[in-house]
């Protein structure tokens, strides 16, 4: 006749048989916390063979707990949950003192003699580990994602406002995560402003105007500057004519391919596209395929910690007061950088700098001579007052109204007093 499987003493026998495999859990798992990562190669255990042993111990112990109950289900609930609580505290007890009496080649023959018990349950629980840490990793890519870009945003601000974050510090911050707002056609140098060379000129001719010049790249084109192809490192070029002589040197031997990107790449795509393919100047095209200017990785670079001048640069001043409100402004000079200096709002789409805006706004080309104005509603005024080539505007004379003139003579008081 079979034994009634709702015996108590049946279920006691289950439950003492979980408590065993429970404490070798325990003790197994106390041995692997004893053993230095040199031996536990050395014995071939796993990572996952740690995991294995919680999971056992995990399960074993709930079976324990399961098969207790009904073995004691003739006792009062508060008698059960109490023996139960004296046993976990046995069981910490028995770990305790296993971790501290046991040491040297002791841990070395307690690891091996539980070796067999520990692979025997990895093999066994494998696939419960696997299944549990597949749908642990899609549970992660639910609940774990990345802040919204504007809540760090408001976090910088708060930390800057808050006198936390140093001014330097927040304005470098604050340009590396402006990066992928900006494009390579806001900080390029334009093409009319580009120091290049026509391969078609005489040798001794090109070689004269690099070394007069301070750059250490210059692109190379072929009778028109939409025609870029390829690019001098001077350094190469040195290297050459110590080599050979200037008089056996010819552009084309040390001129390298160019790099070309269209003018709308955002600069945090740059910078990876530059550093993978290991060039520091890259050609900016429009959507024709026409060469719109340039830019160089030092370019990109003061985006983030500002202008960067060394011994070689000169000062380029892009406003030059004249009268209270009267300022002398470069035509290369952008509209973010004018509406930052004035507090202005001047905007329109396609266009980067204040001689753009002129030409927009007019809608000709001055010719020589000619001077063109043009008046905002908010009253400021702008009138050119000198072009180059005919056709450039490289000077403009802003006149700008009293309130704005206000507006920044209170921001550069504030200025003042956060350097001070």
């Amino acid at each position: 006749m079979n034994p009634d499987p709702g015996h108590p003493l049946l279920w006691g026998a289950i439950a003492l048989g979980a408590l065993v495999i429970f404490l070798s859990n325990a003790l197994s798992l106390s041995a692997l916390k004893m053993i230095t990562s040199s031996e536990e190669a050395e014995l071939n255990f796993k990572e996952t063979d740690v995991i294995v042993v919680r999971l056992g111990e995990f399960l074993w112990g709930f079976i324990f707990l399961m098969s207790s109950m009904f073995s004691l289900q003739n006792l009062a609930l508060g008698l059960i949950v109490l023996i139960v609580l004296l046993l976990t505290c046995c069981l910490f007890v028995l770990e305790a003192i296993v971790a501290n009496r046991v040491s040297g080649e002791n841990k070395r023959l307690l690891c091996q003699r539980f070796s067999f018990f520990i692979k025997a349950q990895s093999f066994i629980y494998a696939p419960t580990v696997k299944i549990v840490a597949r749908f642990n990793q899609k549970a992660t890519a639910k609940t774990e994602t990345d802040p919204p870009f504007e809540t760090i945003v408001e976090t910088i601000q708060q930390q800057q406002e808050n006198s936390e974050l140093d001014t330097d510090d927040f304005e470098m911050i604050n340009g590396v995560l402006s990066l992928h707002d900006k494009t390579a056609r806001e900080v390029m140098v334009p093409r009319t402003d580009a120091f290049m060379i026509d391969i078609t000129n005489d040798n001794d001719r090109n070689i004269d105007s690099i070394l007069e010049m301070d750059y250490s790249r210059i692109p190379v084109y072929h009778e028109d500057k939409d025609n870029i192809v390829g690019v001098i490192h001077i350094k190469n070029m040195l290297k050459r004519a110590r080599q050979f002589g200037f008089d056996r040197l010819t552009i084309r031997q040390v001129m390298h391919p160019a790099f070309f990107v269209p003018e709308s790449t955002p600069i945090d795509e740059l910078l990876r596209q530059m550093k993978k393919t290991q060039n520091q100047m890259a050609i900016l095209l429009d959507e024709y395929g026409g060469v719109v200017g340039l830019t160089t990785l030092e370019d990109l670079l003061e985006e983030i910690v500002g202008d960067i001048e060394d011994e070689s640069d000169e000062p380029d001043k892009l406003i030059e007061q004249v009268e209270e409100n009267e300022f002398i402004v470069q035509g290369k000079m952008t509209l973010t950088e004018f509406n930052d200096e004035f507090g202005t709002k001047l905007e329109m789409s396609d266009v980067d700098t204040i001689a753009g805006y002129i030409i927009a706004k007019t809608g000709k080309i001055p010719d020589d001579g000619e001077e063109l104005t043009i008046t905002e509603d908010d009253g400021l005024r702008l009138r050119t007052v000198e072009i180059v080539d005919d056709t450039r505007i490289t000077k403009v004379l802003a006149t700008i109204p009293a309130q704005l003139a206000g507006w920044r003579k209170m921001r550069a008081l504030a200025r003042e007093e956060e350097q001070e």
